[in-house]
């Protein structure tokens, strides 16, 4: 006689395994080296990075209206500036480059806001202002 045999699966067991098979799949595609894709919504972006902007910065911020466009800005932690780029474009349109040296000199930035052009806030991990 043949007994059946029952597996009995839990829920956690069931969402540990649909997360292992979800987190193993493979992505199709790639990007040329300089190049950051983003999504928001259903459009896709490519940006044409300069030779030192990282294409892995979390130091980014998506900004609706930098002169009239949709623009997104990366901190160019090596040359101590932020760059500004056009999404429609993919090209650079202006780099806010910051004095490291002096009273107000920007050293070390962590991460930063920009709330318009005349208002950007950087976090230091050295200062306990911002």
């Amino acid at each position: 006689m043949h007994i059946p045999r029952i597996i009995c699966v839990t829920p956690y067991t069931l969402l540990i395994v649909l997360a292992i098979l979800s987190g193993c799949q493979r992505q199709h595609g790639g990007f040329d080296e300089g190049e950051y894709q983003i999504k928001i919504d259903t459009n896709s972006y490519v940006l044409q990075l300069d030779h030192s902007t990282s294409n892995y910065e979390p130091a980014s911020q998506y900004l609706p209206d930098w002169k009239g466009k949709e623009s997104f800005a990366f901190l160019n932690r090596k040359a101590n500036e932020l760059e500004i780029y056009n999404l429609a474009s993919g090209q650079m349109v202006d780099s806010l480059r910051f004095e490291s040296d002096g009273p107000d000199g920007v050293v070390r930035i962590h991460d930063f806001f920009i709330h318009n052009k005349d208002s950007i806030f950087f976090l230091m991990p050295d200062m306990p202002t911002v």
